[in-house]
Parts: C-alpha cells; sequence; structure tokens
C-alpha cells in the first residue's frame, strides 16, 4: 500500500463500493458535449445502460458480466447500438479509473457483434450507369441528384445549398 500511495495508483478498497447509476449521472452532468450529443447518450443510459449497471457497485462490475450484457443486447438491437451501449459504459468505468474508483476498465476487450455488411454495400455506380440513371430523373430534381452523387453529400446539406 505505501508504493502503491508512493506512486499515486493507490485505490481505495472502499471506492468502489459507489453505484454505477449514481456515478454515472454525475458524469453525465460533467460532460461538455453539443446539446445533440447529449440527448442521444442520455436516452442510450437511461433506456440501455442504466436498466443493468445502475444498482451495481462498480468495483462488482467484472468483465464477464460486461461481456454477456453485450451478448443479451446483441440480441435485440442493431450491432450499432450495442457498441454504443458499450461505448457509454466503458467511458464512464475509465473516468472512474481516473477518479481511482476502480483500478480497471471491465468492458475493455469486450466483444462486441459484428457489424453487419447489407448486399450492395461495396457496389460503386460507374459515370456510365450514372449517366443513365440521371436521365430516368425527373429534369427539376436532376440538378440536386447530380450535386448529391457527385459530392457525396446528405440531402440536407444538398438542400441547405444557396
Amino acid at each position: 500500500m505505501g508504493a502503491a500511495l508512493n506512486r499515486g495508483t493507490y485505490i481505495d478498497p472502499h471506492a468502489g463500493k459507489s453505484k454505477f447509476g449514481q456515478y454515472a449521472v454525475t458524469w453525465m452532468r460533467s460532460r461538455n458535449h453539443e446539446r445533440t450529443t447529449v440527448a442521444r447518450d442520455d436516452s442510450i443510459m437511461r433506456t440501455h445502460v442504466l436498466p443493468r449497471w445502475e444498482s451495481v457497485a462498480l468495483g462488482k462490475i467484472d468483465h464477464t458480466a460486461v461481456q454477456t450484457w453485450v451478448t443479451e443486447l446483441g440480441k435485440r438491437l442493431s450491432p450499432a447500438s450495442v457498441a454504443e451501449c458499450h461505448r457509454l459504459l466503458s467511458a464512464v468505468l475509465k473516468t472512474a479509473i481516473r477518479d481511482r474508483i476502480i483500478g480497471t476498465n471491465p468492458a475493455e476487450g469486450v466483444r462486441l457483434p459484428k457489424r453487419r455488411r447489407k448486399a450492395g454495400d461495396d457496389r460503386i455506380i460507374s459515370p456510365e450507369e450514372f449517366g443513365v440513371l440521371l436521365g430516368h430523373v425527373p429534369e427539376r430534381y436532376r440538378a440536386l441528384v447530380g450535386l448529391a452523387a457527385g459530392t457525396g453529400l446528405r440531402w440536407g446539406e444538398c438542400v441547405g445549398l444557396r
């Protein structure tokens, strides 16, 4: 213990008794992000992370429990949603490490579900094919479709141009 104190790596064994839910609320309030990011993360935390971890002491969360939770989420959520849930849990636990509440992050090394590729994900339309397709687009939309296809801009970005 003395060496850990001298190195600044000492973790109080009683600190890990704090509940995840209380710590996560404090963590969410301390973040300095855009309102939309905060709203998205708050929704994910409230609907997926807190129902499982809220009443669990930070020091009692282990790697196997996190892996089991991720696997269960993968049965009912998309791989991208599972990754977001894991990202939030892991971020809270990383901060708990920095605050010297826990010694390691049990969410590290958890295997996430692979994102499924959809048929046609790797399909690229050639300039010749695009020329043929553009001929079938009504005249009033051709400039917009050509802009989107040529630049990769999304719908909102295209229509926002002046």
